[in-house]
């Protein structure tokens, strides 16, 4: 840290990841949670594949209020991607467990498998939903599902800034590692450049 800001450069975002040893893991935890979103009208699933083409819309438009709303910077922005995009990339390669209430999904985590290892992203909870342990026990769930499948260990990120998702993780007993640091710095043209036109500096 010091190096690069004696050198001149800005410490410009920083972001975190976490993992989770799964084998200490232990849904059981989450059951009272569970069961008193149950009494609200509250239900976890795994999305299946098939489901309907109304769960496929809602699930698209979760995910893009998720990256809407939730904070981020360059280095923990994801491409965007369409409906199309979104629903081949889940059904070729991904898990989805979704939270509904009263039937409508609500609540969303996607899970990547690698090898022993899943690594988690896409969380989201609609607004009307937030602030009641949704997001924990969607996650929970989830993590539950990898540990009965043989996945040994669990794995996340994001920017500092999203406290709400970091207080989440921390419930679930994730172990947050060192922080990822970007640094910049402005720099100038070399003498020799000076008076090159722009063509023959690329345009830069």
């Amino acid at each position: 840290m010091g190096f690069f800001g004696a050198a001149g450069f800005r410490n410009a975002w920083q972001s975190w990841g976490a993992h989770l040893d799964l084998s200490g893991f232990d849904f059981t935890a989450f059951q009272r949670l569970e069961e008193r979103l149950f009494l609200k009208g509250y239900e976890v699933e795994q999305l299946s594949n098939d489901a309907p083409e109304a769960d496929w819309a809602t699930l698209y438009a979760l995910h893009g209020r998720g990256l809407a709303d939730a904070p981020r910077n360059p280095t923990t922005t994801p491409d965007p991607l369409s409906a199309a995009d979104l629903r081949e990339m889940i059904v070729r390669q991904e898990t989805v467990f979704v939270g509904r209430w009263r039937g409508e999904i609500v609540a969303l985590t996607r899970l990547t498998p690698d090898g022993n290892e899943v690594d988690s992203e896409g969380t989201v909870t609609h607004p009307d939903h937030r602030d009641r342990g949704l997001a924990t026990l969607v996650k929970a769930r989830a993590l539950a599902w990898a540990r009965t499948g043989g996945y040994t260990h669990a794995g996340t990120g994001g920017t500092v800034l999203n406290l709400p998702l970091l207080r989440v993780n921390t419930r679930l007993g994730y172990r947050v590692e060192r922080m990822w640091v970007t640094w910049v710095r402005a720099l100038r043209k070399r003498p020799d450049e000076e008076g090159m036109c722009d063509k023959c500096s690329g345009g830069q």
